[in-house]
């Protein structure tokens, strides 16, 4: 079972995460990344808030396997489409993430982070870019467009949920 720190640092936030989908989320990223310790603050915070959003979602699929019969029969025709295709949407995108973030962190550790400074903070902005501020074909954007771009972009995540997690991650 994974041990979560007493703190709140969500005072600013609206949202207030599920302990039983951080619980889940921190036993993914230590099954998959073993730590999140030797990143950036704000990039584990990132990789976090991606495997929290897939954690909730595999948590709301189990909630939802007995209810959805009879929210089916409830819905009309044209909402009930809606609603499976933004929830079929968001289900493959929060998959894409989650896969992404596991690869784009074995990418950035086979980095040298002193002799290879510039190179690393490129990756770490690269993969802030495509998680945190979600910019459509990254790859093709140069750092100046793409950092122009964040400016313009609503970040959906919970900030400070690296600290809920049981990882000692610095500035």
């Amino acid at each position: 079972m994974c041990v979560l720190k007493t703190i709140n640092p969500y005072e600013k936030s609206k949202i207030m995460p599920k302990i039983e989908a951080i619980e889940i989320a921190e036993s993914l990223i230590i099954d998959s990344l073993v730590t999140l310790d030797d990143l950036p603050k704000e990039l584990a915070n990132t990789i976090a808030n991606v495997f929290y959003k897939y954690a909730l979602l595999s948590i709301e699929a189990q909630e939802a396997q007995d209810a959805f019969p009879s929210r089916i029969l409830k819905m009309d025709g044209n909402n009930y489409r809606e609603r499976i295709n933004a929830y079929v949407r968001a289900a493959h995108s929060t998959k894409i993430d989650y896969e992404a973030a596991i690869n784009f962190v074995r990418i950035l550790r086979n980095v040298d982070k002193i002799n290879d400074f510039y190179q690393y903070d490129g990756i770490v902005a690269f993969i802030l870019d495509c998680l945190k501020y979600n910019i459509k074909k990254a790859s093709n954007k140069s750092r100046l467009v793409r950092m122009i771009e964040r400016k313009f972009k609503k970040v959906d995540e919970i900030p400070n949920l690296i600290e809920l997690m049981s990882f000692d991650v610095t500035e």
